[in-house]
């Protein structure tokens, strides 16, 4: 079950991940209790004057219809602050803001840049 546990959480596709074991007459049952993580609807960029939205997006890992993962969110922020500094503009700061319709499973992302 440890196992089982280890390599769904590997996938990086859930966000909740519970066991729950109950007895029958023919043994162990286990109900593996899963909430994947929501997609990604839209992406968006906000307060960016030096560089284009397209220019902006070509450096993110992160995609629409992937799952909106909140590690690889963060290392796309950064990217985008290192193409900021790599231009002259080492004040730029990149907050990331998700709205998230847990109802549909899907996050919008927005990439707030302050120049």
């Amino acid at each position: 079950m440890d196992s089982d546990v280890r390599n769904l959480h590997s996938t990086g596709l859930f966000r909740n991940l519970r066991v729950r074991d109950s007895i029958s007459n023919e043994g162990v049952i286990l109900n593996y209790l899963l909430q994947e993580k929501p997609k990604i609807g839209n992406i968006r960029f906000a307060g960016n004057t030096q560089f284009s939205d397209a220019d902006l997006a070509s450096l993110l890992l992160s995609k629409v219809d992937k799952s909106l993962d909140e590690r690889m969110l963060a290392d796309d922020a950064q990217r985008i602050r290192e193409l900021y500094v790599k231009s002259g503009l080492a004040d730029a700061r990149v907050k990331i803001v998700s709205n998230i319709n847990e109802d549909v499973g899907v996050g919008d992302v927005i990439f707030e840049i302050a120049e």
